[in-house]
């Protein structure tokens, strides 16, 4: 999820974040609303959009949203699984 670092200050947007808000970009959103999505810091809210996401929303996202960078491999797999999106038996 988005945040604030706690040494920095720095903000740092979250993975869901970006794959949501390059699905809302598929959807036809402007970039008024992909940067709401990019802002949002509810965990539960990004989860219960991330669970509505239709199985053509994926196949789109599949073929669009190829990479993410982040410094932990393991982080972003972590959270997923927090949330219910992941099955730990699937990592």
């Amino acid at each position: 999820m988005r945040h604030s670092a706690a040494d920095t200050g720095f903000e740092h947007h979250g993975f869901l974040n970006v794959l949501l808000a390059t699905a809302a970009l598929l959807d036809g959103a402007d970039t008024t609303r992909a940067a709401e999505v990019l802002a949002e810091r509810s965990a539960d809210a990004l989860a219960a959009a991330a669970r509505q996401l239709s199985d053509l929303h994926i196949a789109r996202l599949r073929n669009r949203f190829r990479s993410f960078g982040t410094c932990s491999v393991t982080e972003p797999l972590t959270d997923l699984t927090g949330l219910g999106l992941l099955d730990p038996t699937e990592r």
